[in-house]
């Protein structure tokens, strides 16, 4: 999608988007006064996310059929997951605050034995967008260098 804002409103690429109702996506390109977002509702876009009440995260990816279901995998079958419970943003990535509710968990399948993959229904309804809002996290060189720093092990 394209929003009416670009780097003369200080806008970057891989910025966050969201709305109050969730998440959007990220900002992909940037010109001038305009901008291009690649949405959520896209397969080669995915976001941490957590199940509310246990603070256990996973990785949030659209279906790819329904634009009203995502999908969070990797969750540890030994959490307890019920229909109903709320998905937020985990704030485990420089692009996304934590706690930006995304939805709610319809069901759930256990995949190779090891994990759940859970079936979230969005809050927000991407085929009425007005307005978004655009995220700057001002800290986000130092949290992404830090993310390339490789262990040092030591023999002693």
């Amino acid at each position: 999608m394209i929003i009416d804002k670009g780097y003369e409103d200080g806008i970057t690429e891989d910025l966050g988007v969201i709305t109050p109702s969730g998440v959007i996506g990220l900002t992909r390109g940037v010109g001038k006064k305009h901008s291009y977002v690649l949405s959520l509702l896209n397969e080669k876009q995915s976001i941490s996310a957590k199940v509310a009440k246990s603070e256990v995260y996973g990785t949030l990816k659209w279906s790819g059929t329904d634009i009203k279901i995502g999908r969070l995998t990797e969750i540890p079958l030994n959490v307890d997951v019920k229909e109903g419970d709320i998905v937020y943003t985990s704030g485990n990535s420089s692009f996304f605050p934590p706690n930006i509710p995304i939805g709610k968990a319809r069901d759930f399948n256990v995949k190779s034995g090891t994990h759940k993959d859970i079936a979230i229904e969005f809050f927000q309804d991407y085929r009425n967008l007005d307005y978004v809002i655009v995220v700057k996290n001002n800290s986000r060189k130092e949290i992404d260098s830090l993310s390339s720093i490789q262990p040092t092990y030591s023999n002693r």
